[in-house]
């Protein structure tokens, strides 16, 4: 009885990482398009405005690889066989919701975190 119940648990944490990597991977193919529309752009105020597009898009992935990081941790957690546990900021992380990105605007992310990432990269 139990051991269904980790069963399930382990199940929708396996899915709930799984979506997580499928939106990075979108929010990665948005920011360098992004930045190649950037580069294009002659107009300096619209130049501007993509610049801080790229930075919102970069905070999202920053704040998703995290939950993803926090998500694998929780996983090392519940699993007898290793002796790594997860921080409390991580279970914390774990319980947040994945955003969902569509349209040419940037996503929310859910409050809690505003960070953005050093530099553009590249890949």
């Amino acid at each position: 009885m139990i051991g269904e119940f980790f069963d399930s648990e382990l199940k929708k944490q396996r899915e709930k990482r799984k979506q997580l990597k499928k939106l990075l991977g979108e929010l990665r193919k948005k920011e360098k398009a992004l930045h190649k529309k950037r580069k294009d752009e002659s107009n300096k105020k619209k130049r501007e405005q993509l610049k801080q597009d790229i930075d919102l898009i970069r905070a999202q992935r920053k704040k998703g690889v995290d939950l993803l990081k926090a998500l694998k941790n929780t996983k090392r957690k519940s699993n007898p066989t290793t002796s790594e546990e997860a921080t409390p900021a991580a279970a914390q992380a774990a319980a947040s919701v994945p955003v969902e990105v569509s349209g040419d605007t940037p996503a929310e992310m859910p409050a809690g975190s505003s960070e953005a990432v050093d530099g553009p990269r590249d890949g």
